[in-house]
């Protein structure tokens, strides 16, 4: 099982993760981040629509729980595009080493992680492995964090 530590990104990413996982919230991110959403069982016309929206894209059961926990008030979903690209190549190396070794070949790894949805191309996924982890910094605090 994956570790990640998330301490560093914002209040409504950590809260998206908890409540319909990480790749759905990376999903959910790549798709709505900088932009208010209001998440509701769509019960009206347009909260039909966005829900039904949401609902292809991380799955109903996860559009509901979006719904019952944010119950139709306005969510800033945060756009964290440096964060979220730091937990998404540490994931991948994570889960390439667990392949390699349980005896999956390199090959094989790269190829199923570039399956993944919004995956990229076998070339950088190979230029990500070489890189050590990343630490997960909030995009706002860059450069500030040896100040104090």
């Amino acid at each position: 099982m994956l570790n990640l530590d998330l301490k560093h990104l914002p209040q409504t990413a950590i809260e998206l993760i908890h409540l319909i996982g990480l790749a759905n919230a990376l999903t959910l991110i790549e798709k709505y981040g900088g932009r208010p959403l209001i998440f509701s069982k769509g019960l009206r016309i347009d909260g039909r629509n966005t829900f039904e929206d949401i609902a292809k894209i991380i799955g109903e059961p996860n559009a509901y729980k979006l719904a019952d926990h944010y119950a139709g008030t306005p969510v800033n979903i945060p756009k964290c595009t440096a964060s979220l690209r730091a937990v998404r190549n540490n994931r991948w190396r994570a889960r390439f080493d667990e392949q390699t070794r349980r005896g999956i070949s390199a090959r094989t790894a790269v190829s199923e992680i570039a399956r993944e949805p919004g995956a990229i191309s076998h070339r950088k996924i190979w230029d990500i492995l070489k890189q050590m982890d990343e630490p997960v910094m909030p995009e706002w605090g860059q450069g500030q964090g040896r100040l104090f």
